[in-house]
């Protein structure tokens, strides 16, 4: 792993209030196209009377066509999930041919039971034993759950349990009709991705591009650990990823499996105390730890500090200041507006929510990055004054605003669909 401390600014005046913007910076090493570790996957899939006709087909001729790339040591789990749960292939190998016609017969039924079916997907993978392989239940969904455990801590709670049994959890929305936050919030406790489905021709995509960031998987339960020092008055985290704070101020970020070549960040800000002297100071340790991926798992952990320079001239040189920093923070501050505008539309506030989304777009466009997602914004500012806000606009809007604040592209949209929904 290597880990990079890049500063907006590096420079302060003693006293000036001027935060201090960090981004840690951690980037995985290449992945081994030929030595990956076996994975061991079961497929979640909610077979509730919603999914009936082509959603279901296509769901399961996408799951018919990842046996295709399974590889010689990889193992398949099936699962599905109305009101009840089968198990439709036991965690495997499988002849191809009698996989898929056993996938083929799943049938609609019933409710939404998440949870039994994300809990026989995890009994199916932990009593597997294989500890070196990667461990993953994907659960897909087009609804809400509404049997058995409903409630979201507890649902959250008992998928991050999966993790301390090394198995991490990934969870596919499916058209509009799922709830997209209830998804993300599963996805950061299990330590996977959360993905929009936009209709049943792109299921084959999201599954391909799950299995495609599977493969390439060089460390799990990658962590950082921020410990300000005695410099620092208060600490907060820029971009939005769960993590824990403790009384100190520390932040600890869970990151979860890291893909090969993959950059994972953490955007900082750090407000200083006001008497500091002149010189170099220290306002964080950084602590990184993962387990890497490999025949015999190893666990490494890394410090780096982060270090800011006090100079009572305020004209003094700032060459290590990182333009890129500047960007990156416009970018997740405008991240942050649009689910904020959401959340006013959703409130009935639609002169606040038109306000955020012109906000966010001018922040993005400042960034000098992604000038189409800009206009989209300022779009979407005209359909909240026009009433014209629709529900899949809602989900492009969360999709977009979580991919950019986690840098993981996870939506999978049918862009030749009319923009509101008959």
């Amino acid at each position: 792993m290597k880990t990079q401390v890049k500063y907006g600014k590096r420079v302060f005046v003693p006293g000036a209030g001027v935060p201090a913007d960090v981004i840690v910076e951690v980037t995985a090493p290449a992945a081994e196209p030929i030595d990956r570790p076996p994975l061991d996957l079961a497929i979640v899939i909610d077979r509730s009377g919603s999914m009936s006709g082509a959603p279901l087909e296509q769901v399961k001729s996408a799951v018919i066509g990842l046996l295709r790339h399974l590889g010689p040591d990889d193992r398949l789990a099936v699962v599905a999930f109305g009101s009840d749960v089968e198990v439709v292939l036991p965690l495997d190998r499988h002849d191809s041919r009698e996989a898929a016609k056993r996938i083929a017969e799943i049938q609609v039924d019933g409710m939404t039971n998440m949870s039994g079916g994300w809990l026989e997907g995890l009994r199916l993978i932990a009593a597997s034993g294989r500890e070196r392989a990667v461990r993953r239940v994907i659960t897909l969904t087009d609804g809400h759950a509404n049997e058995g455990v409903t409630d979201p801590e507890r649902l959250a709670e008992m998928i991050r349990g999966g993790r301390g049994r090394n198995v991490t959890s990934s969870f596919i929305g499916f058209d509009d009709g799922f709830d997209e936050a209830l998804l993300a919030t599963l996805a950061d406790a299990g330590g996977g991705d959360d993905y929009w489905c936009d209709g049943p021709d792109k299921a084959a995509d999201v599954f391909l591009a799950e299995f495609g960031a599977l493969s390439s998987v060089v460390a799990q339960n990658l962590c950082v650990v921020v410990t300000p020092s005695a410099a620092v008055t208060d600490l907060g985290l820029i971009n939005d990823i769960p993590v824990e704070i403790s009384e100190a101020n520390v932040i600890t970020a869970n990151l979860g499996d890291t893909y090969g070549a993959e950059v994972r960040s953490l955007a900082l800000r750090f407000h200083l105390q006001p008497g500091l002297g002149e010189g170099d100071v220290e306002i964080a340790s950084i602590q990184i730890s993962w387990a890497a991926v490999g025949d015999v798992p190893a666990l490494h952990t890394s410090t780096v500090s982060a270090v800011v320079r006090i100079d009572q001239n305020p004209e003094a040189p700032d060459p290590d200041a990182d333009p890129t920093v500047v960007e990156e923070v416009l970018v997740l501050e405008s991240a942050k507006a649009q689910r904020e505008a959401a959340d006013a539309a959703d409130a009935g506030d639609f002169e606040r929510a038109s306000t955020l989304f012109t906000d966010s777009a001018q922040k993005l466009a400042r960034s000098g990055r992604n000038s189409v997602q800009a206009a989209q914004l300022n779009r979407r500012a005209s359909m909240i004054q026009e009433g014209d806000w629709n529900e899949r606009e809602r989900k492009r809007n969360f999709s977009q605003s979580r991919s950019a604040s986690r840098k993981r592209h996870t939506d999978h949209v049918d862009e030749t669909r009319d923009e509101t929904p008959e």
